[in-house]
C-alpha cells in the first residue's frame, strides 16, 4: 500500500496537540507518583482520578483520531498500533483494580498496583512516542 501525504495542516494541529497530551499525561503521572510516596495512599486519590480522567480523554482522541493518522499514513506501524490499543485495555484495567483495593482499603496491595500501573504506563508512552515519531515525519515531511 502506497504511503500517502498529509491533506491538511489540521493533521498538524492533531500532531501537536498530541505531543501536549503526552506532556500533561507525564506531569500527572509525576504527581500521581509523588503524592503517594509522601504519604497515605488516600492523598493520591485527588491526583489519581484527575490523571484518570485526562487518560480517557487522552486515549479517545488517539484510538479516534491519531492511530487511524498513523495508519492511513504509515501502514507499517498498524501492528505498532494495535499493541498501543490494546495497551489502553491493560491500563484501564489496572486503574479500575487500584481503584477497587483503594476502596476496600488494601493499602499495601493498592501501592504496588499503582506502582505496576505507572509502569505500564510510562512503557506504553515511550512505545507510542515511536508513533507520534513516525506520524510527524508524514506530517512535517
Amino acid at each position: 500500500m502506497p504511503v500517502q501525504q498529509p491533506e491538511t495542516n489540521l493533521e498538524r494541529l492533531h500532531l501537536d496537540q498530541w505531543w501536549e497530551g503526552h506532556s500533561l499525561l507525564g506531569q500527572l503521572v509525576r504527581r500521581v507518583d509523588e503524592t503517594a510516596q509522601q504519604g497515605p495512599l488516600e492523598g493520591a486519590r485527588a491526583a489519581l482520578d484527575e490523571f484518570q480522567d485526562a487518560l480517557e480523554g487522552h486515549f479517545e482522541v488517539e484510538e479516534r483520531i491519531y492511530f487511524p493518522l498513523v495508519e492511513r499514513y504509515a501502514p507499517v506501524q498498524r501492528d505498532r498500533v494495535r499493541l498501543a490499543r490494546e495497551a489502553h485495555g491493560v491500563i484501564r484495567t489496572q486503574l479500575v483494580k487500584l481503584q477497587e483495593l483503594m476502596a476496600a482499603g488494601e493499602r499495601k496491595a493498592a501501592r504496588v498496583c499503582l506502582g505496576a500501573l505507572l509502569g505500564t504506563f510510562r512503557e506504553h508512552e515511550i512505545d507510542e512516542s515511536v508513533l507520534v515519531e513516525t506520524l510527524a515525519e508524514f506530517v512535517e515531511g
